[in-house]
């Protein structure tokens, strides 16, 4: 198989690395890179324009089922790798927020919203090869990927990696503040009842704590099967 038609998933909490080492991943590869938090999260930028409550689940499954969602790779003069369209609504500034993030990953586990986004990602799979990362990637939405990854660090390192990301992105945030809600929301996304953060059976398991993104990918890449 071609390594530019692989089907790649990665899962691991929050700020574990896998975006960024998931962008990487489907540049070298030459293939679709689609994040799944930022489609969550473009769904609750969309809810919150729109006047549909966090708690409206079928409001919000109504509009994750009629929503359009696109990702577009940028220019190298672009501040973003990638640019995230709700309905041809670039949201890519609106979902870097951490009551965005909060709110994404509430809407994230009611079932009819899931079940939506899950037939979104399906259908970008089957286009071409794609390295998916997420929560439930290898799971549930593509138990079936040629490989699995799960990515995992500390959660102090996690905290600390946010917290620069979100001041490279000019917020006003607080470290002690950020690590308590990134410990609240591993707790949310493994206990809840659908499709809750866990390791695949088969994932390979890379603990980014004291790796710089490069060593990430090398590790990642060594462990692709061989291109036939």
């Amino acid at each position: 198989m071609s390594h530019s038609r692989l089907i790649v998933a990665i899962d691991g909490p929050a700020s574990s690395g896998k975006g960024t080492v998931g962008m990487l991943l489907a540049e070298t590869l030459g293939c679709l890179f689609v994040d799944t938090g930022a489609m969550y999260r473009a769904l609750a930028v969309l809810a919150e324009q729109k006047g549909v409550n966090v708690e409206n689940q079928d409001g919000l499954g109504q509009l994750a089922q009629e929503c359009q969602i696109r990702f577009l790779k940028t220019d190298p003069q672009d501040k973003w790798a990638y640019r995230v369209l709700i309905d041809e609504q670039d949201v890519t500034e609106e979902i870097r927020t951490p009551q965005i993030d909060m709110a994404s990953s509430r809407i994230s586990a009611y079932p009819n919203v899931h079940a939506s986004m899950v037939e979104k990602q399906r259908g970008l799979a089957r286009v071409s090869g794609v390295v998916m990362e997420g929560r439930d990637i290898g799971t549930v939405v593509l138990p079936d990927a040629d490989v699995k990854f799960y990515i995992t660090a500390a959660v102090h390192e996690r905290a600390r990696r946010r917290y620069l990301q979100m001041k490279s992105w000019g917020g006003d945030v607080d470290m002690e503040q950020l690590e308590s809600q990134m410990r609240q929301r591993d707790r949310d996304d493994s206990r809840r009842e659908v499709a809750p953060l866990r390791q695949a059976e088969n994932a390979i398991v890379i603990d980014t704590t004291k790796l710089s993104i490069e060593e990430v990918l090398k590790e990642i890449l060594d462990k692709l099967p061989a291109d036939t």
